[in-house]
Parts: structure tokens; sequence; C-alpha cells
């Protein structure tokens, strides 16, 4: 398998595609359920997508559309890693303060300080994603 790290847009937009995706259950969710309950379900929602899509198959949807794929440092991408990669990101939105926006700008950003080009989530997840070449 050839690949080459993921560019920062190319992650960009796989996020985009797989946010649009969670965007209908989403508005679901928070019509049948007050802002507090939806809150909860939405941030489950959308760990448990990125833990099922990537322990499964290393990929979410959106980040098969822009063909990359996530990939353990070292070993194999367990369900231990998956699940504390998916948590950096989702676990932090538990809650709508300002503080909350400005971790998640710096997990994605943090790319660009990496020299690897791997965000926070990937760090804890021990994984970096990559573009696969064709």
């Amino acid at each position: 398998m050839e690949y080459r790290i993921a560019s920062f847009g190319e992650r960009a937009l796989a996020l985009f595609i797989d946010a649009m995706i969670l965007a209908l259950p989403g508005w679901i969710i928070s019509k049948l359920f007050n802002t507090a309950t939806a809150n909860v379900i939405n941030n489950l929602l959308g760990i448990g997508y990125e833990t099922v899509f990537l322990f499964l198959y290393s990929s979410t949807p959106g980040k098969k559309v822009v063909n990359l794929k996530v990939v353990a440092i070292e070993g194999e991408l367990d369900l231990r890693k998956v699940l504390l990669r998916s948590l950096v990101p989702g676990a932090l939105f538990f809650s709508n303060a300002l503080w909350v926006w400005l971790i998640f700008a710096l997990d994605y950003l943090w790319y660009f300080h990496n020299p690897e080009g791997r965000t926070l989530h990937d760090l804890a997840g021990q994984t970096r994603v990559v573009k696969l070449l064709q």
C-alpha cells in the first residue's frame, strides 16, 4: 500500500463530509429532546460514528470519499487506539463553552506544528491519517 501524509485540506474535506452525514440525525435528535439531552446524544453519536467506522474500516465515510485512511503508528489499529482518538475531540463537545471551541481548533491546528502532520487526537490514539495513492 503506497501512501503519503494526508494534507490539512484533505482532512478538512473529510471532516466536512462526515459532519454533513451526521447533520440530519443530529437535527432530528435536537427536535426530539431538550438542548442538554440532545447535545449528549449527538456527542455520543459522533464518538460512536468515528469509533465504529475506524475500527471496522480504518476510515469514516468522509475519509473514504477523499481516499484517506487512519493507520496506527505501531502495531494494529485496535479498539483502544480508535476509542482514544475519537474521544479527544468528541469529549470536548459535552459543553458549549467557548474554551471547547478553542481546544477543538488547537487540536486540528496542531497539524501544522507536528512535523508528521498529526493532530492532538492522532497523538492520543497513536495514529496518523494517510492519503492512499493509486
